[in-house]
């Protein structure tokens, strides 16, 4: 069996998806942003991506995600320190919005790369 897949999610026995294994994970919904809260590692890029979407006024959740919730979401991605935001358009054959990277996704890219292209700099 061919899996064609940059990560794996680690799904707890209450269904309920964490992060990746090097990686956060996050859901769109409606437009609005959700990760898990509890019994994952914070991470870096995870925070700076949280403060991001909050600054920019998108709405954003940290709740359980549950795995059923999949076939809900429009949009997804993971972040880490070696990857940034990387979309996500497909999990176990379920695609996400019309299979391309979504707006929010598209926007919160946008917004990390400048804060990445500034960072250190003198205000």
């Amino acid at each position: 069996l061919r899996q064609d897949a940059c990560e794996i999610l680690y799904v707890d026995r209450y269904d309920r998806i964490l992060e990746g294994s090097t990686s956060n994970f996050f859901g769109v919904i409606d437009d609005t942003l959700i990760t898990a809260g509890s019994h994952v590692l914070s991470g870096i890029t995870r925070h700076v991506v949280a403060e991001l979407a909050i600054d920019a006024e998108i709405p954003f959740e940290v709740r359980d995600v549950r795995k059923e919730e999949l076939r809900l979401f429009d949009e997804a991605f993971i972040t880490a320190s070696t990857k940034g935001i990387f979309p996500i358009v497909n999990i176990d054959g379920i695609n996400f919005g019309d299979g391309r990277v979504g707006a929010v996704t598209q926007r919160l890219m946008r917004l990390f790369a400048e804060y990445t292209r500034n960072y250190g700099q003198e205000d």
